[in-house]
């Protein structure tokens, strides 16, 4: 488990890195709710930007993205309006958003792709 704590946390350094490099303000990272986590929160363009990061190394088993099923999208959801609900100022627009990130066997980036606005 701490090897997959560790692959996830270089993929969300890697994912605020290339937001980062796009234009975007980190807000907050690794905001824990009962139900989940939010990996990074983002602003851009008036909009905030929660970024859910799925991270594996080599893609034989499928790609990251693959993993974002209904229950866990639901879930962040959930998460969502719980961090709106808390930060009462944000009366903005905002969207779920993924980074979906394959290392090297050396854990360098071999693909790194950002899907906007997903959807259930």
């Amino acid at each position: 488990m701490k090897h997959n704590r560790s692959i996830g946390a270089l993929g969300e350094q890697y994912a605020a890195d290339y937001l980062l490099s796009h234009g975007y303000t980190i807000r907050a990272r690794n905001v824990y709710y009962h139900w989940g986590e939010l990996d990074i929160v983002a602003e851009k363009d008036n909009a905030i930007v929660f970024v859910e990061v799925k991270t594996r190394i080599g893609d034989e088993k499928g790609k990251p993205w693959e993993q974002m099923t209904r229950r866990k999208i639901n879930h962040l959801h959930r998460s969502m309006l719980m961090y709106i609900k808390k930060h009462s100022s944000l009366e903005k627009f905002h969207r779920l958003d993924v980074v979906s990130i394959v290392l090297h066997s050396d854990r360098s980036v071999k693909e790194l792709k950002h899907f906007e606005s997903i959807t259930s």
